[in-house]
């Protein structure tokens, strides 16, 4: 079975992960800092061996290691080698101020896809989410609303769970006011 990339991020993503996968039976490969894993399985108290679980670990390069990390765990799933990526938080300032030349995750990703529009989803149980914009001031967020925009994203998503999941969603657009 294919592993599953985790990118764990900063802050409390390393936590997560570890957390996580304590009770996760299938593979994973954690991508990111080595040094914050350590730090969260001792702050955890937890007995975490490197030798049980892959890991891809990575230092600031010319890029930081997080972006790195999401770099490699996105090509790998591109190949084939990964069945699905599932990524941490990071601190979209620190990482701009250190040339980061995207919003977020969602941008990013689609950039390395090579998809010109993205659309962030959440999706669990019997509800998903797709939202219509991401990482701006929630004042800017009415001016940045419009139809065309709207039913650009449904389509996308719609066209996405269909491939990805082999269902036709029902979609709900809620309001702003």
């Amino acid at each position: 079975m294919k592993p599953i990339a985790l990118t764990y991020g900063m802050g409390i993503g390393a936590e997560i992960a570890l957390k996580a996968i304590q009770t996760y039976e299938r593979p994973v490969i954690l991508m990111g800092r080595k040094e914050p894993l350590i730090q969260a399985s001792e702050f955890l108290n937890l007995s975490f061996s490197f030798e049980h679980v892959q890991t891809c670990f990575f230092e600031d390069d010319e890029e930081p290691a997080e972006i790195l990390a999401i770099r490699e765990a996105t090509i790998r799933c591109l190949r084939s080698e990964c069945r699905a990526l599932v990524t941490g938080p990071i601190n979209k300032e620190k990482l701009i101020a250190k040339g980061f030349k995207f919003r977020g995750h969602t941008e990013f990703l689609g950039q390395l896809c090579g998809d010109k529009e993205t659309v962030m989803a959440f999706t669990g149980g019997s509800l998903s989410v797709i939202l219509m914009t991401t990482h701006i001031p929630l004042k800017e967020v009415s001016s940045a609303l419009n139809t065309e925009m709207i039913v650009q994203k449904i389509q996308i998503a719609d066209i996405s769970w269909q491939r990805a999941l082999g269902v036709r969603p029902r979609f709900v657009v809620c309001g702003l006011n």
